[in-house]
């Protein structure tokens, strides 16, 4: 039964890599100018599949640990992670490069670009 959960944590695993995986690549080049895309690229690769591997190899103790309620800590995250992107993640449909870049700018540095110097 070990060799079975881990086999059908590596399909789940493997099959959300041919599906909606796909979708974690385009991010980094929407709000990435084209100087810091390989290494936003690099970086969101490398934390994809870290934790994919931590989730798989914690997989059956979360379910040994917490039995028909292991769904849990995996609908809490998603549900916290949908609401962190309705509020802070801005719209991109149809806006330049720029524009978005401009709101990015706005939401995290609207404080640090204000403040003096302390040179």
């Amino acid at each position: 039964m070990p060799f079975l959960s881990m086999a059908c944590v590596f399909a789940s695993i493997l099959s959300f890599g041919i599906g909606p995986a796909g979708v974690t690549a385009v991010i980094p080049s929407e709000i990435f100018d084209q100087t810091a895309r390989p290494a936003a690229y690099m970086i969101n690769g490398s934390l994809f599949w870290i934790n994919l591997i931590l989730i798989g190899m914690t997989f059956p103790f979360i379910v040994e640990g917490l039995r028909s309620f292991c769904y849990v800590p995996f609908l809490s995250f998603s549900f916290f992670t949908a609401i962190f992107i309705g509020f802070f993640l801005p719209e991109t449909k149809g806006k330049t490069f720029l524009e978005i870049s401009r709101k990015f700018q706005s939401l995290n540095f609207n404080g640090l670009l204000n403040r003096p110097s302390s040179l």
